[in-house]
């Protein structure tokens, strides 16, 4: 019993808490009260042979603390009155811990006063510890008890009660904690209405609990001791962002780009308060902090906790979120929350555009500090004084309601002025939020995505410049195209931001967390790059690609486009995609088919323009090899005898313009590049284009052949116009067949637009198809293939062209200016053309049936234009959805972005615009 006893006294005097009062941890206390001290202890003290086994079964399954205490008191035997009476419950001795004077008198049979149970009220509270664990709100704890607190130091105070940190004994807690450390905080308020104050903030937090945001500071457990009311909340690792703006040197808050990334943070825990939702009770609350401060903001490794809910306020969604101001002390508040009125301060109504102006007001002394450090931050202070009333002066950022602080605003200028752009960009949110009139100041979610794209912006920029230093040090196609991936990313985001900015969009969600995680990890390959071996390279280059994938895909669908289209153009516009094993590799390598298929074209563009294309290839044919030909409505279907090949023929007749020799010198060239490009293997890639064998030259038809391979050999080819003329019979394709026609035809003329190439000849009978043999008719209208390249002409200012097509027929294809001879000929002219295209697609009958009435008759160009939007476009609705009308109203219309006339980004935003209202408004059934 001795040698127990010992082994007791000994843990209790290891462990004191912070009031020096000794304890006993129950893991501490289970390792030395085992089977084998308990039973010699039993035996040595007398216990009846018969009860030793059952009395150790008992003491070890739950009544190791009533018989340690015995043990202390050297009262061992004593424990079997412990299960005597237990009435034959389940519940174990140590389970009713702490015993009152009362229940130990039945148990020993003594009196209140006696030795053993005076002794057992005494010892029992360093036995029976609090064991703090989560969820545990709102414990009243006995006088007594003695708490597992080993240590406590100061941590300020706030409007409503002062903070320790406290260390917890590793054993008596339930805590997800790594150092054992905690925040516990004492309300302190008057004896009338302390308890209102804790039940209060205890609601609130509890209701915050539900949220689980990483970014609200978490409460673990509440209880009242010695009547005190106390919260435990998790421990903060920096301080307080008001030590950090003091310049307080163990406040390590985060810096640069991650300051920014933790303000958005705070904003996210700012927008879950005021719009607080709970899906597991289908709550819809409006909430208000009512006290943002410095003080009230933790610092916590790279980011921030909101915290201090004492005054804090829920009500329904739905109903008047207005309360009244509650006294708080420091220079946050706004300036309706206080009039004047016959020299006395009184309290007015506010809500949650009050938090807005006092987040406000801290963003604006964290940008200080960011730009000019804590000095700077006592320098703005301190002209912040002013002397409201005689009695009063205070260093607010207003005057008092309707009455600006001049020093702010003029401190707001001085750092746009001084700022980087991610400074300039704060501080216009910052004016935003320091708006006089509450009615002004932008809510929570809008502040939420303004700083959320500040800070990638600030984030990406440091990124930005970490790709750049690897491609300074390895200038392979490679880097250049991650490095030209990111910029577009980057390019497309900042676009995003600057539309918030100028409040165009209403649903402007951004993924933000996929969008930060895919930048550090870019940022830490890129820090990685500098020492990799060259091994392992390619995998390098592989995550890079996966985290740029990472970056497109948290942006929403529409900037996603933004983003691929600025790939595509800064590829383009790259002089590395004319050398062998550049970009053109790079990209073929990354498995982009289409973008490598814009290079490649753009390549043989570039030797087309040089006459270097058809001087390395005999496209030049024999013009008696070409026998058998059947009309095929303007084209030809043919045999080349030197092959025994059935082949197409697209044929373009010259003019007068052909007999200048200067002109006629340019557009033999253009013909020839044109075959050029045809013939390439990559332009055989482009959707909707045919393989070119070459040309020939016919002295009687006074025109030239432009020589294609079928797609099957057997293939009977039909035009769009043969199959539309024949739209009475029962003919007519699928609508996801339509459809998909249609969205062909667009991607092929976008694909010759974006390399700088227009068509010129688009209509009905220059599109058309190659059914294998043995194709269901109703399978027809299928895979697309578009002649009329002939008559194509690159797309500069310099080029010479020769006017409309002769054909009558045609000509309602063509713009009205263009026939007017108003204009040169332009992109929006092609999506003219289309537009009239998609109007027969979609009606599935000709131009000229579909124009078939006297209202067409005797009317000028531009009179059929508006008369086919407001008539016969309208029709499309019924036949093929609103998207696709839409769409063709677009084309006809010419309602894009650029200008006629303008070769600078006005060009890639016609394309962009071209491709996000036309090719993306048309749907597609798979």
């Amino acid at each position: 019993m001795e040698a127990l006893q010992a082994s007791i006294e000994n843990i209790r005097f290891k462990n004191a808490n912070h009031e020096s009062r000794y304890f006993i941890p129950e893991t501490a206390l289970f390792e030395v009260v085992s089977k084998s001290t308990v039973q010699p202890s039993l035996r040595s003290i007398g216990a009846p042979v018969h009860e030793i086994e059952d009395l150790t079964k008992g003491i070890l399954q739950g009544a190791r603390k009533c018989f340690a205490i015995l043990v202390l008191l050297n009262r061992g035997k004593a424990i079997s009155g412990f299960f005597r009476h237990d009435s034959l419950q389940e519940s174990h001795p140590d389970d009713r811990l702490p015993y009152t004077s009362e229940a130990l008198q039945r148990i020993f049979k003594e009196q209140a006063n006696s030795p053993i149970i005076k002794g057992f009220l005494e010892k029992q509270w360093e036995f029976a510890i609090p064991i703090m664990h989560r969820n545990m709100i709102f414990r009243e704890l006995e006088t007594e008890a003695i708490l597992p607190i080993l240590d406590e130091d100061p941590a300020g105070e706030g409007s409503m009660g002062k903070a320790w940190k406290i260390e917890l004994h590793p054993q008596c807690h339930r805590l997800p904690l790594e150092s054992h450390r905690v925040v516990r905080k004492q309300i302190e308020c008057s004896q009338n209405n302390e308890m209102t104050v804790f039940r209060d903030e205890l609601k609130n937090l509890s209701l915050l609990m539900f949220l689980e945001h990483p970014n609200i500071v978490q409460l673990y457990c509440s209880y009242i001791y010695r009547r005190k009311y106390n919260l435990i909340f998790a421990l903060a690792s920096g301080g307080s962002l008001a030590d950090f703006l003091n310049g307080q040197q163990d406040a390590k808050g985060p810096e640069g780009s991650q300051l920014l990334l933790a303000l958005a943070d705070l904003a996210s825990a700012i927008d879950a308060m005021h719009n607080f939702t709970s899906e597991a009770f289908d709550l819809r609350l409006a909430g208000c902090h009512h006290d943002l401060a410095p003080r009230n903001i933790l610092i916590h490794g790279e980011t921030f906790l909101l915290a201090d809910f004492g005054l804090s306020t829920f009500r329904d969604a739905e109903a008047d979120s207005l309360t009244t101001f509650k006294e708080v002390r420091g220079s946050y508040v706004a300036p309706e929350c206080q009039i004047f009125h016959d020299g006395q301060v009184k309290s007015k109504n506010i809500g949650r555009a009050s938090d807005i102006w006092s987040f406000g007001c801290i963003l604006l002394e964290v940008l200080t500090h960011m730009v000019w450090g804590p000095v700077g931050v006592v320098q703005f202070r301190n002209k912040r004084k002013v002397q409201v009333t005689p009695e009063i002066e205070w260093f607010r950022f207003h005057r008092g309601p309707d009455k600006p602080n001049d020093e702010v605003v003029n401190w707001l200028n001085d750092l746009e002025v001084n700022g980087e752009p991610s400074c300039k960009r704060l501080v216009g949110l910052i004016q935003e939020m320091l708006s006089m009139d509450p009615s002004k100041r932008p809510r929570s979610a809008r502040v939420l995505m303004v700083l959320r794209g500040i800070s990638i912006l600030s984030f990406a920029k440091s990124v930005s410049q970490s790709l750049d230093a690897i491609y300074t040090t390895s200038p392979t196609a490679d880097r250049m195209l991650d490095k030209m991936r990111f910029e577009s990313w980057l390019f497309a985001f900042t676009q995003l931001v600057d539309e918030i900015k100028q409040n165009k969009l209403e649903n402007f969600d951004f993924d933000f967390s996929e969008i930060v995680k895919a930048l550090k990890e870019i940022d830490r390959i890129s820090e990685g790059s500098k020492e990799v071996v060259a091994s392992a390279k390619n995998l390098q280059l592989r995550l890079l690609r996966y985290q740029h994938a990472k970056l497109v895909e948290g942006l929403p669908l529409y900037y996603r486009s933004i983003a691929k289209e600025q790939l595509v153009e800064m590829v383009l516009q790259s002089d590395d995609t004319e050398q062998p094993g550049g970009l053109s590799t790079a990209i073929t390598k990354a498995g982009e088919e289409d973008m490598g298929v814009l290079v490649a074209f753009k390549h043989l563009t570039a030797l087309a323009e040089t006459g270097r294309l058809t001087d390395q290839r005999d496209l030049v044919l024999d013009q008696k090899s070409i026998t058998h030909r059947v009309d095929v409505n303007i084209h030809s279907l043919a045999l080349l005898e030197t092959t025994s090949e059935r082949i197409l023929v697209e044929w373009l007749r010259y003019n007068g313009s052909w007999a200048d020799e200067v002109i006629r010198e340019q557009l033999l060239h253009r013909l020839t590049s044109v075959v050029g490009l045809l013939h390439a293997e990559s332009t055989a890639q482009i959707p909707g284009s045919l393989p070119c064998q070459g040309i020939f030259h016919d002295l009687d038809e006074r025109a030239f052949g432009v020589v294609y391979s079928l797609p099957f050999p057997r293939a009977q080819p039909v035009t769009l116009y043969g199959l539309l003329s024949a739209a009475r019979s029962p003919y007519r394709p699928l609508l996801e067949y339509r459809f998909r026609l249609a969205f062909d035809i667009c991607q092929c003329i976008y694909t010759f637009h974006k390399v700088g190439w227009l068509h010129r000849s688009l209509h009905s009978m220059n599109i058309l198809f190659f059914p294998p043999e043995g194709a269901q008719k109703a399978e027809w209208a299928k895979e697309p293939r578009i002649l009329g390249f002939s008559r194509s002409r690159e797309n500069r200012l310099d080029s010479f062209t020769d006017g409309p097509d002769d054909n009558g027929q045609l000509r309602k294809y063509y713009h009205p200016e263009y026939l007017a001879h108003k204009e040169r000929y332009r992109e929006e002219f092609d999506y003219y053309s289309v537009g009239i295209l998609l109007l027969e697609i979609g009606l599935w009958t000709t131009l000229s049936t579909i124009t078939d009435s006297s209202h067409f008759q005797d009317i000028s160009d531009e009179q059929f234009r508006r008369k086919i939007i407001a008539t016969r476009v309208p029709q499309l609705g019924v036949a093929m959805g609103t998207r696709y009308m839409e769409a063709t109203r677009r084309c006809l219309e010419g309602d894009f972005v650029g200008s006629p006339g303008y070769f600078g980004d006005g060009r890639d935003a016609l394309h962009m615009s071209f491709k996000n209202m036309v090719i993306d408004r048309i749907p597609l059934i798979e």
